[in-house]
């Protein structure tokens, strides 16, 4: 069994040198409030500073944030933590959310649940799960035209109405093999090269190919390795 302890957010310096005293001190955990300063900022601080202590938000607002929002930065902290990050989420009372954070108020226990579906969902997605992230991207009718060009009415407004529901599965069975096809691009590394060549070659007369993955495991000699044999044979095949 382990002590934590709850702080609230200084400036980032002093919440920084305050984490390294909290984990010098022996606590198992810090928990950052969300009151007057970002509980968000103070985590990165208190990352950036210690090697041992599990970081939190206890608790961060959801209500004032976008599920993906919340999702991105927690995604990143976790990363910048090496896993020692916790994401703490609260509703935080009506005359906060209506005045502090002019945001609207609902019924928090049912928009809580969906609120939290929705970031699982993104995080699904940022693992590269190819269907859910199409699915996610897809069920934002702003992107409805994406699918209308490839024959596909009608689908945004589907994932949509499962994405609001919180059927994910549902979300799932509607992005179809045939769907994924024309999103995405499946190969061996050896082949990856002259594939996305071949894919979007005639799309325009200069086009650019970018890669959002490539750096995530740069420190991997490895992986570099097999980005410059795509990057080469890319080269190659134009």
């Amino acid at each position: 069994m382990e002590l934590d302890i709850i702080a609230h957010p200084r400036a980032l310096k002093e919440s920084q040198a305050h984490a390294k005293e909290i984990e010098e001190a022996g606590f198992g955990s810090v928990w950052w409030t969300d009151s007057g300063r970002s509980a968000y900022l103070a985590c990165t601080a208190s990352a950036l500073g210690t090697e041992r202590l599990q970081i939190g938000t206890g608790i961060a607002v959801a209500f004032a944030r976008s599920p993906m929002v919340t999702a991105g930065i927690a995604w990143e902290l976790a990363a910048a933590t090496n896993g020692r990050f916790v994401l703490g989420l609260g509703s935080q009372v009506k005359s906060h959310i209506e005045r502090r954070y002019s945001a609207e108020f609902a019924p928090p226990g049912p928009r809580m649940k969906e609120y939290v579906q929705s970031v699982k969902a993104i995080f699904r997605a940022f693992r590269g799960e190819e269907k859910l992230m199409i699915g996610f991207y897809g069920s934002t009718r702003t992107y409805s035209a994406m699918f209308e060009h490839h024959g596909f009415d009608g689908l945004s407004d589907e994932l949509y109405a499962c994405q609001q529901r919180g059927d994910i599965k549902g979300m799932l069975a509607l992005v179809t093999d045939e769907v994924l096809s024309h999103y995405i691009v499946t190969s061996s590394w050896n082949d990856l090269g002259p594939k996305l060549v071949e894919r979007y070659r005639d799309l325009a007369p200069n086009v650019r190919v970018t890669s959002y993955t490539a750096a995530e495991n740069w420190a991997d000699p490895g992986a570099r390795e097999k980005w410059a044999h795509v990057t080469k044979t890319m080269r190659d095949a134009n």
